[in-house]
């Protein structure tokens, strides 16, 4: 009897091989530019379109709103971090931070048209050097928004309410999910280091703040 061999084809698999050690040599790359630390670029959100995860559409006016608050209030104070995966939402860190699990910041975002553009640091921290890992692998990872919102059906589509309350961005890696994905930065980005308990903990009180 023959032994059976996967169905793939040779090309199939060369293509990914090839794709794979592109995104090996665009992380390495990234980390010689930015002397050591890794940034990545890529898609964070998007409005008006239904989310490949969630299968919710967040319409335009709020999550420009939301974007806008965390911009203002969390990303300009360099204290804009994020975890290595969305945690449980019946957790008691989901509308906050757990630090032992903090893996990012978010240094910059923009809109390009329908999209959220961000730039966003690996730091260094446990879930941050496993994130690298992957990323540095070519392991794809995508940045997904943390958020809070009563939800209303329309002609079968699922919207977010206006009381969308955007927490973070968080990064995740699953074989199983669909891009957009982040992509290591071609080039230098200049903005400091920040001391990640200090961040973790001016966060936090931010939020408590307004939670008050």
């Amino acid at each position: 009897m023959k032994a059976l061999t996967p169905c793939i084809t040779p090309e199939e698999n060369l293509d990914d091989q090839t794709s794979r050690q592109a995104r090996v040599d665009a992380a390495e790359m990234s980390i010689i530019l930015n002397d050591g630390r890794l940034i990545v670029y890529g898609p964070i959100h998007y409005m008006n379109q239904r989310s490949a995860t969630t299968g919710r559409i967040y319409p335009g006016h709020i999550l420009k709103r939301e974007v806008g608050v965390y911009y203002g209030r969390h990303v300009i104070h360099q204290r804009a971090l994020g975890e290595l995966d969305h945690p449980a939402r019946t957790s008691n860190t989901f509308r906050s931070l757990n630090a032992a699990n903090v893996s990012h910041q978010i240094l910059d975002c923009h809109w390009e048209g329908t999209l959220l553009m961000a730039y966003v640091e690996i730091l260094d921290t446990p879930s941050g050097r496993m994130a690298r890992d992957l990323i540095v692998a070519g392991i794809e990872v995508r940045c997904s928004a943390r958020g809070w919102a009563s939800l209303h059906v329309r002609d079968g589509k699922i919207y977010v309410h206006e009381d969308y309350e955007l927490i973070t961005f968080d990064l995740e890696c699953d074989d199983l999910m669909k891009g957009p994905f982040m992509h290591p930065l071609q080039r230098r980005y200049e903005n400091p280091s920040i001391d990640v308990e200090q961040a973790i903990a001016s966060f936090k009180r931010e939020l408590e703040r307004d939670q008050k």
